[in-house]
This record gives C-alpha cells, sequence and structure tokens, in this order.
C-alpha cells in the first residue's frame, strides 16, 4: 500500500500553482475575473471528487487554470476560456452540490426585489395615475426588501457551510 504524502497531494500542488500565478498577474485582474476564488474552488472540488465525476474532470481543468491563468489573463481568448471555464465549475457545484458564491444569493434576491419592488409601484402608480411616486417608492421598498431577504438568505447558507469564497 502507498503510503500518502500530503506536500505531494493534489490540492497542494494547486495552492502552489495558484500562488506563484497570483504573484504574476495583477491584483485588479486577479478580482475582476475572480480568479481569487480558485482555492475555494479547488478545495470544494477535491472534497466532492470522490463521490462525483464531473467534480472529479474539473480537477484537471483546475490543475490547468492553475498553470497557465498568468499566460492566458494577457489574451482575449483566454480570458473568455478562464471565464467559460470558473462559470462551468461553480455552475456545478451551485445545482449539483448546494454550494455558494458570498453574495451570490445576496445579488439574486435584491434583484428580485427591485423588480417585485418596481411592478407593484407601476400597478399602484397606474391605478392612483401618480406613476413616478409610487413607482420610486415602489421599487426602493422591493429593493431594501430583496437586500434583507438576501442578507437572511446568507446567513443561513452560511451556518450550513454552503457558502464560499466572495469579495
Amino acid at each position: 500500500m502507498e503510503e500518502f504524502n500530503i506536500k505531494e497531494s493534489w490540492l497542494v500542488k494547486i495552492y502552489q500553482n495558484i500562488e506563484k500565478q497570483n504573484e504574476i498577474i495583477n491584483h485588479k485582474d486577479l478580482k475582476f475575473f475572480n480568479l481569487t476564488i480558485l482555492k475555494d474552488i479547488a478545495r470544494i472540488t477535491q472534497k466532492n471528487s470522490y463521490n462525483c465525476e464531473i467534480c472529479n474532470a474539473n480537477k484537471d481543468i483546475l490543475m490547468k487554470m492553475s498553470i497557465e491563468s498568468a499566460g492566458k489573463i494577457d489574451t482575449i481568448k483566454g480570458r473568455n476560456e478562464i471565464t467559460k471555464d470558473i462559470d462551468r465549475i461553480t455552475n456545478h457545484l451551485r445545482k449539483s452540490h448546494k454550494m455558494y458564491i458570498k453574495n451570490y444569493q445576496l445579488a439574486v434576491y435584491t434583484v428580485v426585489g427591485l423588480l417585485i419592488g418596481f411592478a407593484v409601484g407601476f400597478l399602484v402608480g397606474w391605478y392612483f395615475q401618480t406613476y413616478k411616486f409610487f413607482i420610486l417608492t415602489g421599487a426602493s421598498a422591493g429593493l431594501i426588501g430583496g437586500r434583507i431577504a438576501g442578507k437572511i438568505k446568507e446567513k443561513k447558507l452560511a451556518q450550513k457551510e454552503q457558502l464560499y469564497g466572495g469579495f
């Protein structure tokens, strides 16, 4: 039986590669292309790779990204490839493993609340023939309500340890 060496593990290699790439890549590009969450994505993918074939396949994509991201960030084609790979992996984690990027639910609930508030404000404004006031009031109330609902949802997900990364 083979002896397990922590220094040779996949996750340690990924972390080392990401650190090397992060030293080369501009800080603004790291934030803009959301490369700061690669370590969290790698950790969650490693954890789920034993039971999930897609996560196991995503390990190869992550390894490739951890080695080539600094070179790809300089070209439009490379940037698109990085963005698509991150989106593909995070969508899988969200849909299959119920893991969410920090502030994802907050953003979704805020937009939904804003739209509902806008629609209700429009309908009330249509009834009273005073559109501006009711649309602005409804949109503001929907925005605030959506933010509150999103924060509550994020807090519940944090308690269940279903959040990762974020900014």
